[in-house]
């Protein structure tokens, strides 16, 4: 069923489009395309013809091209309308409200209509005419940003649905002036009026977008930073335009593997540490907004770190704010993970209570192993080469907190070997008590060094503390 819309502008678009039909068979030498383009700055939208020939010429004598009916179609979102009064007319006198035509009334998917222009018959100069040169014939605002909006094509299935409807509707592009028509005027070679030739040929460029186009990137100072010390994320939105975009945030919330420092948010934005929100505001096409997040490297915790824009007034190009990853990607979100490198300040204390020994006696010492962080140590190693002057030595262990003993915790001998699992924490320790018997003829000073070494990958800022002798 067709709509009232359909009906309502039916009666007025048959007085302009039924201005063309008789005209539309048979194709000028002299031809123009129709041009749309869009100024983001003022959010207006120009029409221009593109003569592919010159003036003077052999159909028109004169260094200005002049001519009469034309009219131009264009293929918008449905949403879009002309605001009303907004038709600045440049060359000749064009329809102050265009005719709309829903695609869907005939039959064509649905999402797009078409604004038939007519220009009044009246003769108009349109000022010389040089191949590809535009000439702007007029300009519009549109009621908003809905996507692309174009010149209909030649082409287009519309053209030959609107043809094959019951009234036989001409919504095609058409131009005529005097360098199109040959003997259309007298003084020219054939001389008299001649039956008027069609001059457009079809649309020029692509179509135009009011869209934005925003594009976020990230990236991390130090991609393997050692845990305690900061890295500093550097968030770039881009406007590639061509329309402008306003009311932008961007989300990105620091995960558990970082702390908040600081972050170098101006007067001109914000940056929300609590909320991860980071409210740009407006960004002009061809324009960027960054933003630096210092944060400190914890010790565990999730390093992968996300931004996305969030949000924005303005349609984009391609990309929808604040959905999130997707396959295939989208520019408008960017991702920076980082590799911390393990930092445990590793200690070792050992004693046997005592200043002096008596040579043929028992002695035992008193080995605490401990981990003040901020790294969880897992196969930290304990060692300790106790001297020949003890002999029948041995050894057991215990651990406190969530401390373990992986091995070595129980032994004999002379030479202690064990790995250790030492969480960062006060009350994670492991302790090891050695016995042992001062040989009867020893003398001189008995000493004893015991040692704990971190695995590799992990980094002790504090070597100092990874000795203790007792003598």
């Amino acid at each position: 069923m067709r709509t009232l819309h359909y009906l309502r502008n039916l009666l007025s678009a048959l007085v302009l489009i039924l201005l063309a039909t008789s005209v539309y068979a048979q194709l000028s030498t002299n031809t123009i395309k129709y041009q749309l383009t869009y100024d983001a700055s003022t959010g207006r939208y120009t029409v221009w013809v593109v003569p592919d020939y010159s003036t003077p010429n052999v159909f028109n004598p004169d260094t200005d091209e002049t001519g009469g009916t034309a009219q131009v179609t264009l293929k918008v979102p449905e949403a879009f309308d002309i605001v009303p009064g907004s038709v600045t007319n440049i060359r000749g006198f064009w329809s102050e409200q265009p005719i709309k035509l829903i695609g869907s009334d005939f039959g064509l998917s649905t999402g797009f209509s078409y604004l038939v222009f007519g220009k009044d018959p009246s003769r108009t100069n349109y000022g010389p005419f040089a191949p590809n040169t535009p000439v702007a014939l007029f300009s519009f605002l549109g009621n908003s940003c809905f996507g692309q909006i174009g010149i209909l094509a030649k082409a287009d299935p519309f053209v030959a649905a609107a043809a094959a409807d019951p009234f036989s509707l001409n919504v095609g592009g058409s131009f005529y002036s005097r360098s199109g028509q040959p003997g259309n005027d007298t003084g020219t070679p054939t001389g008299g009026n001649q039956e008027p030739l069609e001059q457009f040929i079809d649309k020029l460029g692509p179509d135009t977008e009011c869209r934005s186009d925003l594009m976020l990137t990230k990236m991390v100072d130090n991609a393997t930073p050692n845990v305690g010390s900061n890295v500093v994320f550097t968030i770039t939105v881009t406007n590639s335009g061509p329309g402008v975009a306003t009311g932008v945030v961007v989300t990105d919330q620091l995960p558990s593997g970082y702390t908040y420092v600081s972050d170098d948010g101006a007067t001109a934005s914000t940056y929300n540490e609590t909320t991860g929100l980071w409210t740009i505001g407006t960004i002009l096409a061809g324009n960027s907004a960054t933003l630096a997040i210092t944060a400190r490297v914890n010790p565990t915790g999730i390093y992968l770190n996300y931004a996305q824009v969030s949000a924005s007034n303005d349609l984009d190009v391609d990309s929808t704010p604040g959905n999130g990853p997707q396959t295939p990607d989208e520019d408008d979100d960017d991702q920076v993970t980082t590799v911390p490198v393990p930092v445990a300040d590793l200690a070792i204390t050992k004693t046997d209570g005592r200043a002096n020994y008596t040579p043929g006696t028992s002695l035992t010492y008193t080995i605490v192993v401990s981990n003040s962080g901020p790294s969880d140590v897992v196969g930290a190693t304990v060692a300790d080469a106790i001297p020949a002057a003890l002999t029948g030595v041995t050894w057991n262990s215990v651990a406190t907190g969530t401390a373990s003993v992986v091995s070595g915790g129980n032994g004999t001998g002379n030479a202690l070997s064990a790995s250790v699992n030492i969480p960062a924490g006060a009350g994670n320790s492991v302790t090891f008590m050695v016995t042992g018997t001062v040989s009867p003829a020893f003398t001189g000073n008995l000493d004893n060094t015991a040692t704990v070494t971190a695995p590799a990958g992990v980094i002790d800022p504090n070597l100092g503390n990874n000795s203790a002798t007792d003598s």
